[in-house]
């Protein structure tokens, strides 16, 4: 055995020692030389390649016990049939052999070089009769260094929604070389198996299935040490999510060169419209929705001239045209009297109570979700759900589906109790009946991580968010908006479990990808400059997150509209940094502090409501007070006064609540500001300002300055209209202050020329000159006579009488 060893060792080196470069391959038209040799395709058929080996190629070989490429190279006619191969052949030996010599002809004469094209196939150019004596390095190694000088991959893909060779190591690890040499990958098919993809296409379900069922890490070897010595080496470079995402953007577009190269084809209308239809789903899945429009449009028109404007097919893909239409950013106007025009005719001829009319339900209602009416959408999801339910069964995947976006829905209004049984619900049954991997199944766990999130579970929605990261960029490339999303979710749930190592890698990767792009997504671009920026807030590394903040406050105002939410969380976040104890950075020249004074100088609508996050413990926008720890690492829990009152909070934080930070409203404490600072001469419309606002927008008593310094004409001062927005209740206010003020000038006069000598305390006789500020009076006040129980009133009584 020891001798026999060494020889086959001598053998495989001499073998190295011969290898070109690029190697010898065998020219196309030597397969159906081959076929010939065997006794013809009827000798062939049903044999997989792995028989075909052992029942024709080994003994044909059997003389020179070399390759067979080789064999042909010693043969006195066999250079008519090599050459250097220029297409590397990536296949399973299960496959049927005839089926994968025919899937490669097809292929070639497709790409024009039939008469060109010389392949490297493992059957030819492997010796057979060493192979199993060839050690992992030495394949790894070969498969390598040969496909890297060959530089075109053609894969054999049956079936092609689940491929055989994807389920092979060796054929995965043949993608893997593929994509760390940078060379080119295309895909083949037998017209037999492109004909059972043309009919399975037929199913509206069928290409989403397909990204369910391929996963190349769940591939597996004859030898289970060469699956994990192949892995070990994908792993060591690539990721398996690269690797399938080469082979679903290789499929997705050889479908779609197939699909519209066949449409040209066919006479038949009705078969052009099915095909254009199937061609929809694909780019329904790769949310390209202008490329799915036309699509759509066309089918309509080729259905209404086969079948008629009211067939059960021209109605079905009018549905989803008018579902286009709201994607594409088409107003409501337009598809709104679509939809309930199909949703007439179709209860006509199907009746109400139909799966037809249950899938148009649905589709309105993500039309509507996509124009943010959610309690609509919500609506006929409800509805579209009866039905289906009813008329399909629970197990229907357009039940799950259905399911999984009411859950969506009740999410997005903040019903959260509701979203929860419903997302549960289509998870388990989209895992139990589509599969683990399935995108409806992965779309509904990705909502049910972000229901978690709002809950404050970041531990048990981690493993949903890294698993979403892998399945988008497994299906979608990474500067997918669906990638990027899962990139800024998968950051910030690690910032909120106190990682900060990791989600700043993933924060400052999801940059690098941003600043790739030619046009920048404003959505994420505002993600990653406030994300960047609250985590060196709460790293305590003050100043550079000072700058970031800063820069997120400067974009948003040059890239939003004038007072967008956007600017105004900006606005909000730089104003609670800079006023944090921590900064002792309150400084009114400050420049940055200037910028957002100037921002809130102006009323807003809605000024009382923070817009930067929600309360940890409610899942409601802060209105009012903010309040969060100052014990915790910084931002990380903030909450609203209800739950504050309530001791909602201890379930997150454990800290007393006496070590309690809070920020009033920006525009409530500029008020308050301006009214402390203000002159005596100024004082009554400053206060009559801060009082409108305060019981404009219901601001708790005990969170109310209080009334220092009583003026002159409180009796004037009014609760406000409620109905009217912030704006206009200030600047009117302000205005009739002036008015009162101007009606009342000849006392005022009087009383200033009377009181101009001074203001003196009463209780210590400290003077003051008539323009001291609010602000002096209450510090003398408190530093003199507080302790003591004097009121303010009682040290400025003259002022209080009036």
């Amino acid at each position: 055995n020891n001798e026999s060893d060494w020889v086959e060792g001598e053998e495989i080196n001499q073998l190295n020692n011969k290898m070109t470069n690029p190697p010898l391959g065998v020219k196309l038209n030597y397969l159906d030389h081959l076929v010939e040799y065997c006794g013809g395709r009827e000798k062939l058929l049903g044999k997989t390649t792995a028989q075909v080996c052992e029942e024709y190629i080994i003994p044909l070989t059997s003389t020179t016990r070399l390759s067979l490429v080789e064999h042909l190279a010693q043969s006195p006619d066999g250079n008519e049939f090599i050459a250097p191969a220029n297409w590397y052949v990536s296949h399973a030996w299960l496959y049927l052999f005839l089926e994968t010599i025919d899937s490669l002809q097809v292929f070639f004469e497709q790409q024009g070089i039939t008469d060109s094209a010389v392949v490297w196939f493992c059957l030819f150019n492997n010796n057979q009769h060493l192979a199993h004596s060839y050690p992992f390095e030495w394949w790894s190694t070969t498969f390598k260094s040969t496909l890297a000088s060959i530089g075109n991959v053609v894969m054999i893909m049956h079936p092609w929604d689940n491929p055989v060779v994807l389920r092979r190591s060796w054929c995965v690890f043949e993608v893997y070389v593929a994509i760390s040499v940078g060379a080119r990958f295309e895909m083949a098919m037998a017209q037999a198996q492109l004909k059972l993809l043309l009919d399975d296409m037929l199913d509206n379900n069928a290409f989403t299935n397909m990204l369910g069922k391929i996963k190349s890490e769940n591939s597996q070897a004859t030898i289970p040490s060469d699956r994990d010595g192949i892995f070990n080496l994908i792993k060591s470079e690539i990721t398996f999510e690269q690797l399938d995402r080469l082979v679903f953007s290789t499929i997705t577009d050889w479908m779609k060169r197939t699909l519209e190269s066949h449409i040209h084809t066919i006479p038949s209308l009705l078969e052009q419209a099915e095909y254009h239809d199937r061609l929809h789903t694909i780019y329904f899945a790769e949310m390209k929705w202008t490329d799915a429009q036309l699509c759509l449009e066309q089918a309509c028109d080729l259905y209404t001239l086969a079948l008629g404007e009211h067939s059960e097919k021209a109605f079905a893909a009018r549905s989803n045209l008018y579902f286009c239409y709201s994607e594409c950013e088409q107003p409501e106007s337009m598809w709104v009297p679509l939809f309930e025009k199909l949703i007439q005719d179709q209860s006509t001829l199907f009746g109400r109570f139909s799966p037809q009319v249950a899938a148009t339900l649905k589709n309105f209602g993500s039309a509507y979700y996509k124009a943010k009416c959610r309690d609509i959408a919500l609506d006929l999801y409800l509805e579209a759900y009866e039905i289906q339910e009813a008329t399909l069964g629970p197990d229907a995947p357009s039940t799950i589906e259905t399911s999984g976006r009411i859950g969506v829905a009740c999410y997005t209004l903040r019903k959260f109790s509701e979203a929860e049984v419903w997302l549960k619900k289509a998870h388990e049954d989209a895992r139990r009946v589509l599969g683990q991997d399935h995108p409806s199944t992965m779309s509904t766990r990705k909502v049910l991580a972000m229901l978690y999130h709002v809950q404050g579970q970041w531990k048990e929605v981690l493993p949903f968010m890294e698993e979403e990261l892998r399945y988008s960029t497994r299906v979608f490339d990474l500067t997918h908006d669906t990638s990027m999303q899962a990139i800024a979710n998968l950051g910030v749930t690690y910032y909120l479990v106190g990682d900060f190592e990791l989600a700043e890698k993933y924060i400052l990767r999801l940059i690098d990808i941003v600043k790739e792009l030619p046009e920048p997504p404003q959505p994420l671009t505002i993600v990653n400059f406030g994300n960047l920026g609250i985590l060196s807030w709460s790293k305590r590394n003050y100043p550079t997150a000072l700058s970031q903040i800063d820069e997120y406050f400067d974009w948003c105002l040059a890239n939003c509209p004038p007072k967008h939410t956007d600017t105004t969380q900006a606005a909000g976040r730089l104003y609670r940094f800079i006023l944090n104890s921590k900064m002792a950075q309150d400084n009114p020249t400050l420049p940055e502090w200037v910028k957002a004074t100037n921002y809130f100088s102006e009323p807003l609508d809605d000024a009382e409501t923070w817009h930067d996050d929600q309360c940890h413990s409610c899942n409601e926008f802060i209105i009012g007070t903010w309040h969060e720890c100052s014990q915790c690492a910084d931002i990380r829990y903030n909450f609203c006064r209800k739950c504050v009152d309530k001791g909602c909070i201890t379930s997150w934080c454990h800290h007393p609540q006496i070590n309690l930070t809070t920020y009033k409203p920006p525009r409530r404490y500029f008020l308050e500001q301006q009214l402390q600072s203000s002159t005596f001469q100024d004082i009554d419309e400053a206060f009559l300002l801060y009082s409108s606002y305060c019981e404009s927008y219901q601001v708790p008593i005990d969170e109310r300055l209080p009334s220092l310094l009583p003026t002159t004409r409180r009796s004037t001062m009014g609760g406000g209209n409620g109905q009217k927005s912030a704006t206009a209740r200030d600047r009117n206010n302000a205005k009739k202050a002036k008015e009162a003020k101007a009606a009342n000038r000849p006392e005022m006069k009087a009383k200033m020329e009377a009181d101009r000598t001074a203001i003196k305390c009463k209780i210590c006789m400290t003077t003051f000159m008539v323009n001291a500020s609010a602000r002096q009076l209450t510090e003398h006040w408190s530093s003199k006579h507080q302790d003591k129980g004097f009121s303010v009133e009682q040290c400025f009584a003259n002022l209080a009488a009036n």
